[in-house]
């Protein structure tokens, strides 16, 4: 007898719902941000909160938190992880697009590789925006 179908798929390791992973995602740059904030605020307070026209701040600017050496490490991979799967996400949706009913027109094909390109541009620059230091 021959073996079936079912028999010879492996089963997963590990089964994580899509759903789970972009919220995952979507609340990692939130949490990071937090994350950025406890530690500036509890390293070095004063060099956060200071201004050049001395006006004193409770609170520090995000540029002044993402900008100092442990935050800007945390960022920087919280921005980098966050980006790749949004990368594979902008191609799920071209195949959806792609294989969708009204790919027929011309039209449709030329908005969903616009789209496809804009996507991947749009997480290449915040991935190069969050690498590189605006001084």
């Amino acid at each position: 007898m021959l073996p079936t179908v079912s028999s010879r798929v492996p089963k997963p390791l590990l089964h994580v719902s899509y759903r789970y992973v972009m919220a995952f995602m979507f609340a990692l740059p939130v949490l990071s941000l937090f994350l950025c904030s406890a530690v500036g605020l509890y390293l070095h307070y004063e060099e956060v909160t200071s201004t050049h026209c001395k006006v004193p701040n409770f609170m520090p600017s995000i540029s002044a938190l993402i900008g100092t050496p442990p935050e800007c490490y945390i960022w920087q991979v919280a921005i980098a992880l966050f980006s790749s799967p949004r990368i594979f996400d902008a191609l799920l949706y071209h195949n959806f697009f792609k294989h969708c009913a009204t790919n027929n027109r011309k039209w449709f094909r030329w908005m969903n590789r616009a789209l496809l390109v804009l996507h991947i541009l749009q997480y290449m620059s915040l991935l190069i925006l969050t690498d590189r230091k605006s001084v």
